[in-house]
Formats: structure tokens, C-alpha cells, sequence
């Protein structure tokens, strides 16, 4: 464990406890469950005897601050306050040391025998799902002063959708264990730039678009396959052409893994596609 003070809150075990309950009570857990989601996680903790303690008085204060402190986690704290009395001196032989420990403790105990503040209410986070099904073509007009000043406003994006990508939330990192339940649902597209309005996707140009990086693998190939995050509110901008099949460019990178898809955050998206675009046939870098 790591420590970076004496009180209760200064250390790896409650910041572990805190960002973990938190996010179990995030996703629409009850107390009861989120508590015995929370022991299970750390039982690793629960099985070493410098620890224990720690995780029970930690997990005490942090439900108490929160005003869902629970009869049996605070009669778990009590005991283990108890506990410490008697065996932190074995470890610290620093009167001032153990002195202000011994307050810290104190403190707590009254702490945890008081009334609770006010409940703390976790709203359950909800993520975006996008419509959008496998094949879908849509088409997207460039509009921003970057493409004015490099005259693309002249020229189309052809999007196909050909899967999807789990951004998980980093909030529940720990806790989401492949179910792929806490992060959004991201489209997995391949783009197509274009001066032709009425362009039809085939096995024709299928290698003509757009590449993940400006230089191409060792062996020739490349990545194309990209995923749009924070998109679904927006598909109003992209305006559905047909749903066809989905085609592979014949320098597509294998496998096709997750390794091999590029994100393009919505908030940034001609940015993103024009550099691509731009590096590509014109080599010129606007990231710069």
C-alpha cells in the first residue's frame, strides 16, 4: 500500500475503495450490491492483516460522507479502530506519530457515531448508442473555414459503417470485465473523399479510401478503419444514402483487430479527415 499521510483518506487503499464504489453506484447498483461488489474487488485486501484495517475504515468514512453508511460497515470500522490502537505503536515508534494517529482515530470513531450529512445521490450515467446499422452509406458535406481555406467545400465525405467499437469509460475500468455495459457504442466506418455528389460505392473504388497514417506499413498495407465518438447526437449532419455491401480495400491491414482502427472524436471530425486527406494527396500537414 502506498501512504502519503496519517489520515484516513491518504492513502492507495481509499482511493481504490472511493473511485470503484463510486462507480458501482454510478451504474445503477443498490447500496447493498455495490458494497458486496466493492469486497469482492479488493478482497485481496481483506486477506492481508496490515490492510484489512485499512480497507474497512476507509470504505466507513467515504459511505458516511456520502450519508449511506451501513449498521454492519460501521460495526466492522469500530472493531477495526479498535484494532489499530493496539497494534500501530508496533509499527511506529514515534510518540508524535503515533499520538496523531491515535486523534485521526479518535476523530473517526466520533465521525462514524454521529448523524450521517445528507444522502449523496449517483445519477446512472447513460452513453449514446448510434443507429446506425452495418452497410449504411451516408454523405457528409464539408462546412468549416478549414475546408474553405484549403477549398474543400467543394468536395463530399462518403461514410459506410462496417461495425462497431466499445469505448469504455474510463470511470469503470475496473468494474466493466468485458461485459461492455459502461461506454458508448461507437460506429466503425471507412471514408471516402469526393468532388461527386452522387457518388456510388463498388468494388471499383473500393481502394480509394481514406487511409488511418500518411506512410504504409512495411508490407504494403495500411489501416482504414476508423470509429466516430460522441457522434450519436449528431447524425443529423450526415444525410443517408443506401445500405449496401460492405467492401474491404485490398490493402486493408489483417487482422482486423481493434489495434487497427483509428478514433475520430465528432468535435473534431472535418479536422481529423481533412488532415488525413490533405496529407495524403497533397502532403500537407494542417496539424501542424
Amino acid at each position: 500500500m502506498g501512504a502519503w499521510g496519517l489520515k484516513i483518506s491518504e492513502n492507495d487503499i481509499y482511493c481504490d475503495i472511493k473511485e470503484t464504489y463510486s462507480a458501482f453506484l454510478r451504474s445503477g447498483m443498490s447500496d447493498e450490491d455495490a458494497v458486496a461488489n466493492v469486497i469482492n474487488e479488493f478482497v485481496e485486501y481483506l486477506c492481508d492483516s496490515d490492510d484489512a484495517p485499512i480497507f474497512w475504515l476507509s470504505l466507513a468514512e467515504i459511505q458516511w460522507n456520502w450519508g449511506r453508511l451501513s449498521f454492519e460497515i460501521r460495526k466492522k470500522a469500530l472493531e477495526n479502530i479498535t484494532l489499530s490502537r493496539s497494534e500501530y505503536n508496533i509499527y511506529n515508534t514515534s510518540t508524535e506519530v503515533f499520538a496523531e494517529r491515535m486523534k485521526i482515530l479518535d476523530e473517526l470513531q466520533e465521525q462514524l457515531s454521529a448523524p450521517q450529512p445528507k444522502r449523496k445521490v449517483f445519477r446512472k450515467k447513460k452513453y449514446p448508442r448510434c443507429a446506425w446499422n452495418n452497410g449504411d452509406v451516408f454523405r457528409y458535406e464539408f462546412e468549416s473555414k478549414i475546408a474553405e481555406k484549403y477549398d474543400m467545400t467543394h468536395k463530399y465525405v462518403f461514410i459506410q459503417k462496417i461495425g462497431d467499437y466499445f469505448d469504455l469509460d474510463p470511470d469503470f475500468r475496473k468494474i466493466d470485465n468485458g461485459r461492455k455495459i459502461f461506454g458508448e457504442l461507437c460506429p466503425v466506418v471507412r471514408f471516402w473523399v469526393t468532388e461527386n455528389k452522387d457518388f456510388v460505392l463498388g468494388e471499383h473504388n473500393k481502394n480509394d479510401c481514406l487511409a488511418c497514417y500518411g506512410i504504409d506499413h512495411a508490407d504494403g498495407t495500411n489501416s482504414f478503419q476508423f470509429y466516430i465518438f460522441n457522434l450519436a447526437s449528431k447524425t443529423d449532419k450526415f444525410e443517408f444514402i443506401c445500405n449496401s455491401k460492405t467492401l474491404t480495400p485490398d490493402r486493408e491491414s489483417m487482422p482486423h483487430g481493434e489495434e487497427n482502427i483509428c478514433h475520430i472524436n465528432w468535435k473534431y471530425f472535418e479536422l481529423h479527415i481533412l488532415n488525413r486527406y490533405l496529407y495524403q494527396t497533397r502532403h500537407i500537414d494542417i496539424m501542424q
